[in-house]
């Protein structure tokens, strides 16, 4: 199959996204952890929490990422599994725009992350992954249609065994490669992450995974900077930084009118950075528009919840950081 990537922006141009489609069941509780948190003589843990909320929501980085290209009006193609119970959640996507093509398990459940977060959004995640320990079946090149042109693709959190499969597709495809590791980076065996970094146009990691994988490659960040060229780190509330050969460049954190909840918020960020990739405006610009974006989704209860337009996020952008880089 012939895969089109070009450097010159079409119409035709879609985003491929790679990632898990989950049900994030999120429960809110309405103290501080470590105020209910014991530890024994012998190192075990006890703890009970009684929570205030609990909501089951669409999520998954996957479902993430493309919901939010969906508000950025991106044509986007959504590639992983899911199971029986995700027709409701599938039809939601699919009004957003993305393309599904998904595998359908119909003797599973869709993977789910049962999310409890305190006071000081400190978090404590169980997942199951039910339907998604299939994802490495997937063969991408079966899932695209002759001709069809990709800008870019995301490799996001999935099990490791379709993240390597994925990184070797996309590579033989000649298709740009975003890595985002997330927390599988702990899964990966050095030799994995030195193989698929080389494979990498840009890494996109938070500061926790960045020293794990320097530890896992006994590597320093100018040395993953030889490998892959564009990595860009996030710090929550405190921003984000691009690293390139000989320049560090720092990103302000986008100030929302409000933090209702930051689950979701890094893909939103990610949906961010791929519209600017997609619009072929520079790193910095895409990553102060992937902070706009995040901003909106702690705003919201929600990983696919919050509502905004091309103006908010003009809006927003030149309050935050000037004049705003797209032309719309």
């Amino acid at each position: 199959m012939d895969i089109i990537y070009c450097g010159i922006m079409g119409k035709d141009y879609k985003i491929l996204v790679l990632g898990s489609l989950v049900f994030d069941n999120l429960m809110h509780y309405p103290d501080f952890f470590e105020k209910n948190i014991v530890i024994g003589e012998r190192n075990n843990i006890d703890g009970s929490f009684v929570v205030d909320k609990f909501e089951i929501c669409r999520g998954g980085t996957a479902g993430n990422i493309s919901y939010n290209l969906g508000k950025l009006n991106i044509k986007n193609i959504l590639i992983s599994v899911a199971g029986k119970d995700f027709l409701e959640y599938g039809k939601l996507l699919e009004k957003m725009g993305t393309d599904l093509r998904v595998d359908i398990y119909e003797k599973e459940n869709t993977a789910a992350c049962f999310i409890i977060y305190d006071k000081d959004h400190d978090k404590i995640n169980i997942f199951c992954a039910g339907a998604l320990q299939n994802a490495y079946k997937i063969k991408i090149s079966e899932k695209l249609y002759p001709n069809e042109i990709i800008k870019i693709a995301i490799n996001a959190p999935n099990p490791i065994d379709s993240m390597k499969n994925f990184a070797l597709e996309l590579e033989k495809l000649k298709i740009p490669m975003v890595f985002d590791p997330g927390q599988q980076i702990n899964e990966f065996s050095r030799d994995d992450l030195l193989e698929i970094l080389k494979k990498s146009e840009y890494l996109i990691l938070n500061e926790s995974e960045l020293e794990i994988l320097k530890k896992k490659t006994k590597l320093n960040e100018e040395q993953i900077t030889e490998l892959v060229n564009n990595i860009i780190v996030t710090f929550g509330a405190k921003g984000s930084e691009i690293y390139q050969i000989d320049e560090k460049i720092t990103i302000p954190v986008a100030k929302p009118k409000k933090i209702i909840d930051t689950t979701g918020a890094g893909d939103a960020y990610r949906a961010g950075l791929l519209c600017g990739i997609f619009y072929n405006i520079s790193l910095e610009d895409s990553c102060k528009l992937g902070s706009i974006i995040g901003s909106f989704a702690v705003e919201s209860p929600e990983p696919q919840n919050q509502d905004y337009d091309f103006k908010d996020i003009k809006n927003r952008y030149e309050e935050n950081f000037g004049k705003f880089p797209l032309d719309y």
